[in-house]
This record gives C-alpha cells, sequence and structure tokens, in this order.
C-alpha cells in the first residue's frame, strides 16, 4: 500500500488517514503540555515543570497549532483531484486520536473539582 499515493479516492482516503493520524497525535502532544505548564490548582502547590521550562513550553505552544494546519493545506492540495475522500478520512483519523486525550483530560479535571468542592 501506498500512503502517499493519491491517484484514486482509495488512496487518496489512505492518505488523509495518515495525515489526520500523524496530526491528531501532534494535537494531543500540544494539550498534554498544556496541561503540564498549566498553572497549579491550589495555592502553594509544587508545579509539575520549572518556570524556565513552563515558560518555553508556553511560547512553543503560541506557534504549534500552525504546523498541523500547514500539513493540512499542503497535503490537501496534493490530494486536490480527490479532496473529498482526502478530507473525510483526515478529519475522522485526526478525530480518533485526540478525542479521548480531550475526554480524559476533562473528565480528570471535572474530578479534581469536585472533589475540591469548587462551586461557580
Amino acid at each position: 500500500m501506498q500512503w502517499f499515493a493519491t491517484d484514486s479516492c482509495s488512496d487518496a482516503g489512505n492518505f488523509g488517514w495518515f495525515v489526520g493520524a500523524h496530526s491528531g497525535l501532534f494535537i494531543d502532544v500540544m494539550v498534554l503540555a498544556m496541561y503540564v505548564s498549566s498553572h497549579a490548582f491550589r495555592y502553594g502547590a509544587l508545579r509539575a515543570v520549572s518556570k524556565p521550562r513552563r515558560l518555553a513550553i508556553q511560547a512553543w505552544l503560541r506557534h504549534s497549532p500552525w504546523v498541523p494546519v500547514i500539513a493540512w493545506f499542503v497535503c490537501g492540495y496534493e490530494a486536490n483531484a480527490y479532496f473529498r475522500c482526502f478530507a473525510t478520512d483526515l478529519v475522522i483519523a485526526a478525530a480518533a486520536t485526540a478525542a479521548p486525550v480531550l475526554v480524559l483530560g476533562t473528565l480528570a479535571a471535572a474530578n479534581k473539582v469536585g472533589r475540591r468542592g469548587v462551586r461557580s
């Protein structure tokens, strides 16, 4: 199987799946970096990383969302004849790889807020 071929709809779909899965994994790395570099939940708690490293992570996070977007446009241009097949599989693969980390992070945060008794 040629992952980078875009000669037919199925090949463009495979290429979209490949690009979507890898960009979803990159999004997972960005989300985990956000979790690690966030502020502590309570005052005086130890941080997961030191201040210089936290600032470096946050500087990287400011520019990192452009990486998957540029990859989507460049690869979408490559698969322009079968863009619908490419885009469909790209979206499904990116969502399938990014959703578990986002859901688990949301549940962990809700559990932490619930245990602390924080009310809005």
